[in-house]
C-alpha cells in the first residue's frame, strides 16, 4: 500500500476556491488540495496532500522539501501561511476510534495542523477548530475605561508600548505574541547617552580613526559602532527602567528576555512559548502602570 504526506494549514490570504483542486508543480507528484470547514465558516484553513510514495520515510522526505516550499512562499511572497508544529490538537477516547475502525476498517486519526504521513486508504482523519471568546458589559467597559482617563496624555513610549501589548492580543501564535510583548516592555526604556568622559573618548577614537589608512567601507563600519556606544545598552536600559519602576521582576523579565534571545538567534522554543507569553503580558502590563504611576499627568 502506498503512502501519502498530507499538510494542514492556514492562510493570511485565503483562496478561492470550493471544490477540490490539483496542483502540478515542477519535481513533485500531484497535490490535491482542499479547503477545511469547521461547520462556522471560518475561512483560511485548507489541506495539501501528495500520495504514491513506496515508503512512509519517503513520503515524509518529500513533505519536508514541499514544506519549505510553502513557508518561503509565505513568507517572501507575502502570502501568511501558518505552518503549525506537526502535532494534533484533538484527541479521541479510545473506545470511539475502536468503534470508527470497527464500522469503517480505517485508524481514526486526529488532524494534524502541520506535516502528517500515513498509509493511503487506510485511515480516516477528523478535525475540530474551537475558538473561546471573553465578552465585558458595556457597565464593565466604562468601569475599566474610566480607570486611565488621567492618563490621556502619555508619552510617546508610553504609547508605543501600550499599542504592542494591545496588538500582542490580536496575534495567533505564542510565539508572536510572546516577542511583541517583550518588544512592548523594551519600548518603555530609553537608551540614554553616557556621561561626559564616555563621549569624550569616543570622540578622540573618531578622530584618531579618520587619520588611519582604512577603506571607506571599514572606516564607515568602525565609525557607526564607536557612535552606537555613546549610548546605554539595551539591557541597561531594561535594567535601570526596572531598577526605578518594578525591581522585584527584573529577575523574572531577566529570564523571559534570555528566552527571547534564544528563540531569534537559535530557533528554539517554537511552539513552547504560551506560558512565557502571558508571563511577559503579566510583566509588561505590570511596568507600564508603574511608569504611569511614577508621574501621572493631568487630563487633556
Amino acid at each position: 500500500m502506498p503512502f501519502c504526506f498530507r499538510y494542514r494549514i492556514r492562510m493570511f490570504k485565503p483562496l478561492q476556491i470550493v471544490d477540490p483542486v490539483l496542483l502540478n508543480l515542477p519535481g513533485f507528484r500531484p497535490l490535491e488540495l482542499v479547503q477545511l470547514s469547521d461547520g462556522r465558516g471560518t475561512p483560511g484553513w485548507f489541506a495539501i496532500k501528495a500520495c504514491g510514495f513506496e515508503t512512509e520515510i519517503a513520503a515524509r522526505e518529500e513533505g519536508k522539501r514541499f514544506g519549505a516550499a510553502l513557508l518561503l512562499a509565505g513568507a517572501i511572497e507575502q502570502v501568511g501561511i501558518d505552518m503549525g508544529f506537526d502535532r494534533s490538537d484533538m484527541t479521541f477516547f479510545e473506545g470511539f476510534r475502536s468503534a470508527t475502525k470497527r464500522s469503517t476498517g480505517r485508524e481514526l486519526l486526529a488532524d494534524v495542523h502541520g506535516l502528517m504521513t500515513f498509509e493511503q486508504d487506510t485511515v480516516a482523519i477528523a478535525w475540530q477548530e474551537m475558538m473561546f471568546r471573553v465578552t465585558l458589559s458595556v457597565e464593565g467597559f466604562q468601569g475599566r475605561l474610566a480607570t486611565w482617563l488621567n492618563y490621556s496624555r502619555v508619552t510617546d513610549r508610553q504609547r508605543i508600548c501600550a499599542a504592542l501589548l494591545n496588538d500582542s492580543f490580536f496575534a495567533t501564535s505564542g510565539e508572536s505574541q510572546f516577542i511583541l510583548r517583550i518588544s512592548a516592555v523594551e519600548a518603555l526604556c530609553a537608551q540614554d547617552e553616557l556621561p561626559a568622559e564616555y563621549q569624550e573618548a569616543i570622540k578622540r577614537l573618531s578622530e584618531h580613526l579618520s587619520q588611519l589608512s582604512l577603506s571607506s567601507e571599514v572606516r564607515g563600519t568602525i565609525s557607526q559602532w564607536l557612535r552606537s556606544r555613546g549610548m546605554v545598552s539595551v539591557n541597561a536600559a531594561l535594567r535601570q527602567k526596572f531598577s526605578s519602576a518594578l525591581p522585584g521582576e527584573w529577575q523574572n523579565f531577566s529570564k523571559l528576555y534570555s528566552c527571547r534571545s534564544r528563540l531569534l538567534h537559535d530557533g528554539l522554543g517554537r511552539g513552547q512559548l504560551r506560558e512565557e507569553a502571558a508571563e511577559a503580558l503579566r510583566i509588561g502590563i505590570a511596568i507600564l502602570k508603574a511608569d504611569l504611576s511614577a508621574a501621572p499627568l493631568p487630563r487633556s
